[in-house]
Parts: C-alpha cells; structure tokens; sequence
C-alpha cells in the first residue's frame, strides 16, 4: 500500500512542477528579472518548508545546527541546489522554452539510478532500467518534435515572407 502512496506523490509532485514551469514562463515574459523570481522563489519555498517541518517535528531541540558537516550540507543545499538551480533553470526557460526544461527533468531519474548503483551499491531492477529507457525515449520524441515544429514554422514564415514580397510588387506595378 505505501508504492500506491509514494506513486500518487509522486505523480502530484510533478505535475505541480511542471504547473510551476508554465507559470514560471508567463512570469518571466512578464517581468524578465530572473534573479528577483529565483529569490522569491526561495522565500516561499522557505516558508512552505518551515511550515512543514513545524507539523513534522515539534521538538525544536532537534533542529539546533551544529558546526560539523550537517551545516556544510545545509548551506551547500539552500545556495547551490536551490539558489542556482533554479536560477538555471530560470534562464533554461528564457533561452528554450519550459518544454525544454520540462523534458529534462526525467533525466534526474536516469541520473539518480546510475549515481545509486554506481556510488552506493544498490542492486537495480529490470524495471528501473525499462522505465529509464522509456523516459529517454519519450524525452528524445518530444525533443524531436518539437524541433520539427519549430523547423517547420521557420519555412512558412519564408513562404510567408516571399507570398508578401510577390504581392507588394504587384500593388507597386499597379
């Protein structure tokens, strides 16, 4: 029962992130300071987490930050994974669009699977690597796809260009 759980979460948690890729994108046309977006970004998610972690573990003795490795960790997590993740993918999302962005997010899971066994030893199943070959594979179609469309508006922008170069020397020859 708790894979029937952890696959609903998991499903929830990405289709909420890839809302937030859309929304982040009509935001970013709106107002292009990804460096303000990306801080905003961290502040609520520094709100929701603390809120989180309140109804997760009320005993405040645990959550006193000690001068060892655990800080290093925390601090190498708020400003690298976070801060400049997603200012990354911020700009990501300028450059290419959030379905570039969104496509790439299932490389995280071939990426986790090979770091697992690779750095920790853990056996991996015929079914993690059938999966990781079908998110590769659907991430490389929609890729694909989604060059051919943008190659395919670029020639009726031409045909386009030329049918209204053809018509502004027939009303100039009249």
């Amino acid at each position: 029962m708790t894979w029937v759980k952890g696959t609903f979460f998991m499903v929830l948690a990405n289709v909420t992130w890839a809302l937030w890729i859309v929304l982040q994108s009509a935001l970013l046309k709106e107002y292009p300071n990804k460096m303000l977006v990306t801080v905003t970004q961290c502040v609520f998610s520094t709100v929701q987490s603390f809120v989180v972690a309140v109804v997760a573990e009320r005993d405040f003795s645990k959550w006193k930050l000690r001068f060892d490795i655990s800080l290093l960790a925390i601090i190498y997590t708020g400003f690298v994974v976070t801060g400049v993740s997603y200012y990354l993918q911020a700009w990501c999302m300028e450059m290419k669009g959030p379905v570039f962005l969104a496509m790439s997010n299932p490389l995280c899971f071939v990426f986790t699977i090979f770091c697992s066994s690779f750095f920790l030893g853990e056996i991996v199943h015929l079914g993690s690597i059938v999966g990781g070959a079908l998110l590769v594979a659907g991430l490389y179609s929609v890729l694909w796809g989604k060059s051919r469309e943008a190659m395919e508006s670029e020639e009726e922008g031409k045909e386009e260009q030329k049918d209204a170069a053809k018509a502004s020397s027939v009303v100039e020859q009249a």
